[in-house]
Order: C-alpha cells, then structure tokens, then sequence
C-alpha cells in the first residue's frame, strides 16, 4: 500500500486497527509527512496507536539533525503516558532518537508486566540493541543473563530468544 493511501486510511477510518497497522508501516516512508502523522496520532485515545505512532516519530526521527532529534526528544519526554504498553513504545522511541536511559526503565519495568508487555519490553530492547553504546548494550546482556533461569511462556521465551540471538551477533 502506498503512502497516500496510507495516509487516508489515517485520516479518515476511525478503526484503531487500521490506524494501528497503517502507522506501523509508515516508518517505512520516513520524512515531514510521516513525522506530522505520528506526531498526531500520539494523540490518540487508543493506547494501541499511541504506541506505535511513537515507535513510527523514533524511527523517523533517526534521520533528523541532532537539534530537530533533541526538540523531538523533549517533546516526548514531556509526555506522561499512562498506558503501559504505550509506554514500552515511547521509551524505545527515545531511545531511537539517541537517549539511552530509557533502555534502564524498561529493564525495571519488566518484572512488573503481564506478558504481552515482556515481550513488547524484549522486542523494543532487539529493535534499539545495534543502535545503542556498549555499555547499555553490556546492560540488557546482563539482564539476559538474569532471565536465563527464569520459567516464561512461549511468547515471551521467543522474544526472549530473539534478543539473545541479536546480542549474541553483535559482539
């Protein structure tokens, strides 16, 4: 599907699952018009489309300039998101936009969630982990390390796995 119809599909099906899906793959075409669709859809009542309009303004925002990545940063940050999964999406959309703190919080948050959000939690964790230092790259490996004796559904041991598989690669 291309952008416009994209786009429309934004603007003008009130569904939370199209819109969900739609901005999803809008990272995809990164640029003004994406980051101004995100950036509305962060709005949402729906922490579905919260969430993932945050992942879509990190992803587009990597390929701003460090002063329009910094304002991007400030204005997320300014957010008080309430909604736990929502919240998984906007700490790793900080972290796509170059603040690697957030990667601590959702190490803390973890052991604090259902699974859906684990698996969230360890997905945004593979997604930044070749974009972020050493050290917080040392970090979520120690935290592996910590989960390795720990029994967890299969949901949650496949993005586990997944996780380990990408830290293991990028030594």
């Amino acid at each position: 599907m291309p952008w416009d119809a994209k786009r429309d599909a934004l603007r003008e099906d009130a569904s939370y699952l199209v819109q969900t899906s739609a901005i999803d793959s809008l990272s995809a075409f990164p640029g003004d018009d994406t980051l101004a669709a995100a950036m509305r859809l962060s709005a949402s009542r729906h922490p579905l489309v919260r969430g993932y309009a945050y992942i879509c303004v990190g992803t587009a925002g990597r390929l701003l300039g460090d002063e329009e990545r910094a304002g991007l940063r400030n204005r997320l940050s300014a957010i008080r998101e309430t909604d736990t999964f929502a919240k998984i999406c906007l700490l790793e959309s900080l972290i796509h936009l170059g603040d690697e703190t957030p990667a601590a919080g959702l190490i803390r948050m973890f052991g604090r969630c259902n699974y859906r959000n684990q698996c969230a939690i360890l997905n945004s964790l593979s997604d930044v982990y070749p974009e972020i230092s050493r050290s917080s790259q040392e970090r979520i490996r120690r935290f592996c390390q910590e989960l390795a004796d720990r029994d967890m559904c299969a949901a949650v041991q496949e993005a586990y796995d997944r996780l380990i598989r990408i830290s293991r690669h990028r030594l």
